[in-house]
């Protein structure tokens, strides 16, 4: 999971914005947020990001191998298949009506992430990285703005 996260923070840390820029170090441009991102957590399978277009979106590595003897498509594809693989957006929610600021996985159970936003709700999610769904399966009012989850 470091893998992820990692990527993604040393990319925000450039800036704080990842609008169009490249996620993954060696190849593979970001898609989807149109807005700074203000919140990521990962899971050994996908990551998880926030942002202030009031998105949450999935993403997870573009699986390409050389091992099945082609490997001309790792090199197409603009990284090494001894490098970290590009980050997809597999998924979208626009449930929250305000800035996505606060994400988090469960440490234990892994299909299941948090959010927290301005409009003053946390929700859980029930992740399936298979088909690129988030589906809300709980949903609190905190009456105020939620600024930062751990999980």
């Amino acid at each position: 999971s470091e893998l992820y996260a990692s990527t993604f923070v040393d990319s925000a840390a450039q800036d704080g914005n990842l609008e169009g820029r490249t996620i993954s170090r060696v190849g593979g441009a970001a898609r989807g947020h149109v807005g700074s991102i203000c919140a990521i957590a990962a899971s050994s399978d996908w990551a998880i990001s926030g942002s202030i277009d009031r998105t949450l979106r999935l993403w997870r590595r573009r699986h390409t191998s050389s091992s099945d003897g082609d490997g001309d498509e790792a090199a197409a594809s603009g990284y090494l298949a001894t490098e970290p693989a590009p980050l997809v957006e597999i998924g979208c929610t626009t449930e929250h009506t305000n800035v996505v600021c606060a994400v988090a996985v469960h440490p234990s159970i892994a299909h299941v992430a948090f959010s927290g936003s301005f409009d003053g709700t946390l929700r859980v999610w029930r992740v399936d990285a298979t088909c690129g769904s988030l589906r809300c399966t709980a949903r609190v009012d905190v009456g105020g703005k939620v600024l930062s989850l751990e999980a």
